[in-house]
């Protein structure tokens, strides 16, 4: 774990997790995967009754699974609107105060928020209540009202360094064919994130690999199978040194 994630760790086991956090660095979709990932590490019904915290939730209850799938109907996700020129709305933010559930929010591009959201936004966050979080993301923070830039606390993240995983499972892929057929059926038993996986992978690969990691990087987008595109990557490039 790097000091962030050991920061972040801490935080949730001390009850001391800021209630507003902007995520900051570069990469805004492995971004979003973590912010996904911080949610299950604060909801998760494991950390909550055995109280060995694992920064990522166990990855298994049920409200794990509602929140990597995002469907929990306690975590909202705001994006921006292709009708409105790619901008946040104020009246997204206005639901918000509407709701009277603990909902907590991310906001996937926080700098798509057009000034007047960010500025009801940035009033909103003053008075965050108990277990109802902001997460906002972006590598753009200069386009945030400066009031509510003020108002978040700020966690930089190096892509490079963080890895997808918490322990210290080995995660590199093998060189002969078959210790990657055994290596592909552990992924697929495996909770893992493939898209947080395959940027692990690019961050060291071959420019031939990279190339290859990219396509399966648009497949899973598009929801092909999850073994199909490990089978694919991992077996059709074997001449490749990853």
């Amino acid at each position: 774990m790097n000091k962030v994630e050991i920061y972040l760790k801490n935080s949730i086991k001390k009850n001391k997790l800021p209630r507003v956090m902007l995520l900051l660095g570069p990469d805004e979709d492995i971004k979003f995967l973590i912010a996904i990932k911080i949610m299950t590490g604060i909801f998760c019904n494991n950390n909550q009754e055995t109280g060995n915290i694992n920064l990522y939730g166990c990855q298994k209850c049920f409200i794990c699974a509602q929140i990597l799938a995002q469907n929990h109907p306690c975590i909202q996700i705001i994006k921006s609107d292709p009708e409105f020129k790619s901008e946040i709305q104020i009246k997204k933010i206005k639901e918000i105060t509407l709701n009277s559930k603990q909902v907590s929010w991310i906001f996937p591009a926080a700098h798509h928020l057009n000034k007047s959201a960010g500025n009801l936004l940035s009033r909103i966050i003053e008075t965050p209540t108990k277990d109802r979080f902001f997460i906002l993301i972006t590598s753009y923070a200069y386009m945030l009202p400066s009031t509510l830039v003020s108002k978040c606390s700020h966690i930089f993240f190096r892509t490079e360094n963080i890895n997808p995983v918490e322990n210290n499972t080995n995660y590199e892929i093998p060189e002969k064919l078959i210790d990657r057929m055994s290596f592909i059926e552990k992924l697929i038993k495996s909770k893992i994130d493939l898209s947080i996986l395959l940027k692990y992978w690019s961050q060291k690969a071959s420019k031939d690999f990279k190339q290859s990691l990219l396509n399966a990087e648009h497949d899973n987008k598009t929801h092909v199978n999850k073994q199909l595109i490990l089978e694919s990557l991992l077996l059709s490039n074997i001449q490749f040194k990853p």
